[in-house]
């Protein structure tokens, strides 16, 4: 049976309470569940009984001062179906505070209860008869409104486990606006929502439901493999989970991908191929300094202008090649003027057009003869106009992933709200990305949009087929319109466009991409699928001061931007502290980052905005440990977050943002980002830091925080030590940011064994000691890790010695090797000298291949005795 866990229950446990409580609870859950309506027949012991003054709220006695205060799902207001009849545990404490928690509880989701709040009595059944009778006129029904609260629902078996590893994400209860997308089958859902509105927990509690039809092809893909693989990892236990309780039902298979591994799997190509920033920066850049000689742009600009736009932008109608010619003179000179009149296009040059922005769909649906006939009315001609009309689109269709670049004509026409330069800076970029591409080509290299391009034209070349029957993507902000068209492209059926979910957040959009929701519904809109958008505004991550103040950012963006698919999030925590400003000194600034860099602080972390500051406070401090970019830290979240200098260092943009000029131009939307998403990662505490007091954005949001002049690890709540789920937090988080040494001490502290391990194996594989590194994660029954790195390799030894350890059986290892069996007994053959290798070989090869044929033999054997035996008996 399911039950209901409020945050508050979990909260209010005190430390050296928690063992106790998570070795009796299960028993109590279940004996109340069987006593239900009938709770004076518990064991006295239990001392359950209702709260007197109340209708449907109890307690029981888990010690002798201590009670737990519970009410049945089923007498809770609003709640579903799935969790009748089980039990909603509210609150942990003693027998004082239970009574007033009793007489005054009622959940908004803002509640913070403290044994001190009230004075302590002793502890008598008089004592508490009177109080009951004092408090009951005035005690007011319960309105436990559980949309509004973050609550768990757990079974019976998994009580203790919850206690001591902590909550998962597939054991949160949907509040009812995410229970309802969860609940979309009809169109395609596009979920935007701010950081901690549970996108991802809605994405995993979706696939699941659909992984319920077994013959169901399922795909989830995302942008990053670190987000990938903490999903899968979640939706693995998640399956675990519910197989425990439903041993016998087959579940769909669901496939996860970061986009570009899909692609570099699909295509054969190896990683070190890809070119990114960096490499754009380092290499392509160094090699080509003059292009960039006496350019005001920043290289990380024209980057974005070549990602997001000209290599990565669909079109203004999702055409991406919306030029044509007429070279060959099919079109006639009536349909031209017709579709030049009527401004659906404009002729560039002599025998070349391009479409133009008109309210009236003709390019991207299937509607022409509508749209003739209503232009045309009764004219001659109208055959013929469709006709062409009907070859434009077929000849732009055909070249539309030709080009690995948009047309110059296309890009140099796109308005302000798609590109942030002027016609003179467009010229300028669009060389470089043409010098850009030629130098790919000439190096043999390609970036994302490349890898993409590929991808579609193999599908239309049909050399990839389309095999998903629904495709989910998370974080889409930070991809590019290519990829997205690659996503909308991988579904089976093409003609049916509501098996897709897209969930993102456009203010943690700090990848150099101009995505909006408003052009990711474009292509919906023209197959006349319903668009609507979702919008999540329960913020359940960060006390309500941090989402107050990210709220306000998002007001600011909107206001001095203009940005389009802006939302707010409704805070469901505590208010907490106020936001801390510590003044920039260098006192504050030593005694903040020798504080934050002690080993028993690892709740909390710095984040900075790039590299550049990275580096400078290592050198300051002889350490970067838990100092992370922007970049790095999003997805993550700790307790406590200090944002160093994430303002200061583009005081210029912020000026110009403040004063007016950024109104439609993408360009400042990245400064807005970047601040947004390091504030967000917070969850109870956030400071700043800036070295720049007199920023135009701060004069904005000073009443957001509180001044702190003079550092004081007290005031600002940084004296405590980081719990055991903290510290093992902060090593799975540094292992995914690639940063192992510090991972392992954070496992080796927390006697976290198979961690320290897996780290080792990395840190092996980044030094190019690869066996050493198969044998770490072998002994981290890391099998997939081991596999992969072996397959890399291509050493048929590696993989043989690799197969050996991880299969059960001869047969699975000469399947998996896939080779010739001839292969692996020439490397047998050519092993025989190495003892510890063939050890492996005869104990889970050759000698249970040898006991495979004594028992054929065997077999064989007995069955030419019976055959004899019968025959002599018919002699």
């Amino acid at each position: 049976m399911k039950h209901l866990i409020l945050q508050q229950f979990w909260d209010s446990i005190p430390h050296e309470k928690v063992q106790h409580v998570r070795r009796k609870l299960p028993y109590y859950l279940k004996k109340l569940t069987e006593e239900r309506g009938n709770i004076s027949n518990m064991p006295k012991g239990f001392y359950a009984r209702r709260i007197r003054g109340t209708v449907d709220k109890y307690k029981f006695r888990m010690a002798n001062d201590d009670r737990i205060l519970f009410i049945y799902a089923d007498d809770v207001k609003g709640i579903r179906l799935e969790n009748k009849c089980g039990i909603v545990l509210l609150a942990y404490c003693n027998h004082d505070e239970q009574i007033r928690k009793g007489r005054n509880f009622e959940v908004t989701g803002n509640e913070k209860f403290s044994e001190y709040d009230f004075e302590m009595e002793g502890y008598t059944e008089e004592t508490e008869s009177i109080i009951f009778s004092e408090i009951e006129a005035n005690y007011a029904a319960l309105n436990l409104m559980i949309d509004h609260t973050r609550a768990y629902q757990v079974e019976d078996h998994d009580l203790a486990r919850m206690a001591e590893d902590g909550v998962k994400d597939w054991q949160y209860y949907l509040n009812n606006e995410q229970y309802n997308c969860v609940q979309i089958h009809d169109r395609p859902v596009f979920l935007s929502g701010g950081a901690g509105t549970g996108k991802s927990t809605i994405g995993l509690h979706k696939l699941f439901a659909l992984s319920k039809n077994k013959d169901a092809k399922l795909a989830y893909f995302t942008y990053t493999k670190t987000l990938k693989t903490d999903f899968e990892k979640m939706y693995d236990v998640y399956q675990t989970d519910y197989s425990k309780s439903n041993p016998n039902e087959l579940m769909a298979k669901v496939e996860f991908h970061s986009l570009n591994d899909f692609c570099f799997t699909k295509l054969g190509v190896k990683f070190g191929k890809l070119i990114d920033f960096r490499k754009f920066e380092s290499d392509f850049s160094t090699e080509n300094w003059p292009l960039f000689h006496n350019m005001l742009i920043h290289k990380v600009d024209i980057w974005q202008e070549i990602r997001g736009l000209i290599k990565g932008f669909m079109g203004r109608y999702w055409l991406r090649n919306e030029v044509f010619d007429n070279l060959n003179k099919k079109i006639s000179l009536g349909t031209l003027d017709f579709l030049i009149h009527h401004k659906f296009i404009a002729q560039i040059e002599k025998d070349h057009y391009m479409v133009i922005k008109n309210p009236q769909s003709l390019f991207n649906e299937n509607n022409e003869d509508m749209i003739v006939d209503l232009l045309l009315g009764a004219e001659q001609g109208r055959e013929g106009i469709i006709t062409d009309i009907r070859q434009i689109k077929k000849k732009m269709q055909e070249g539309q992933f030709r080009s690995p670049l948009i047309s110059k004509e296309l890009y140099l026409s796109l308005e302000d709200d798609d590109c942030i330069f002027s016609k003179e800076e467009r010229n300028q970029i669009y060389y470089i990305a043409e010098k850009y591409q030629a130098w790919l080509e000439k190096v043999n290299k390609f970036d994302e949009n490349d890898l993409a391009r590929r991808m579609l034209v193999m599908i239309k070349e049909g050399k990839i087929k389309p095999n998903y029957d629904y495709v989910m993507v998370d974080e889409v902000q930070d991809l590019s319109e290519l990829q997205i068209y690659l996503l909308l492209s991988l579904k089976r059926d093409n003609g049916h466009f509501n098996d897709f979910f897209f969930s993102g957040d456009i203010h943690q959009m700090i990848n150099p991409t101009y995505f909006s929701f408003s052009r990711l519904r474009m292509p919906f809109h023209y197959h006349h699928v319903e668009k609507e958008l979702q919008l999540l505004e329960k913020n359940y991550r960060s006390q309500a001061h941090i989402v107050t103040l990210s709220n306000k950012m998002g007001e600011l963006c909107k206001s001095y931007i203009g940005a389009k698919d802006n939302f707010s999030s409704i805070p469901l925590q505590n208010p907490g502290n106020l936001p801390f400003w510590l003044m920039p000194t260098a006192d504050n600034e030593r005694e903040l980052f020798s504080t934050l860099q002690r080993k028993d602080r690892k709740y909390a972390i710095i984040v900075v905005p790039n590299e550049t500051e990275k580096k400078r406070i290592q050198e300051e401090m002889g350490t970067a440990e838990r100092v992370f970019t922007v970049q790095e830290i999003k997805g993550l979240e700790y307790d406590y977050v200090v944002c160093v200098n994430m303002l200061t260092p583009f005081l210029s943009e912020w000026q110009d943002i403040m004063a007016g000029q950024g109104k439609k131009n993408a360009k400042y939307r990245y400064y807005f980002n970047i601040f947004y998403v390091a504030l967000t990662r917070a969850k109870r505490n956030l400071c700043i830091y800036e070295e720049q007091i007199d920023h135009p954005l701060l004069s904005q949001l000073r009443d957001y925080f509180q001044i702190i002049k003079t550092f004081d690890s007290a005031s600002m709540e940084l004296t405590r030590s980081a719990n055991r789920q903290e510290i093992l937090n902060d090593a799975r988080n540094q292992e995914r940011l690639g940063n192992y040494e510090q991972a392992m001490q954070g496992y080796a502290d927390m006697n976290e064994q198979i961690g320290v391990l897996r780290c080792e194996g990395k840190i092996f594989r980044e030094q190019g000691l690869y066996l050493e590194a198969i044998k770490k994660f072998l002994a981290a029954d890391e099998n997939d890790e081991a596999w992969q790195l072996a397959e890399e390799l291509e050493d048929d030894q590696v993989r043989l010695f690799v197969l050996l350890q991880i299969m059960t059986s001869p047969t699975e290892v000469e399947t998996m090797f896939v080779k010739p069996l001839a292969v692996i007994h020439e490397v047998i053959a050519q092993s025989v000298d190495n003892h510890d290798f063939m050890k492996l070989v005869y104990d889970n090869y050759l000698g249970p291949k040898f006991h495979e044929y004594q028992k054929k033999c065997d077999d064989c054997l007995h069955g030419i005795e019976m055959v004899k035996k019968e025959f002599a008996s018919d002699e």
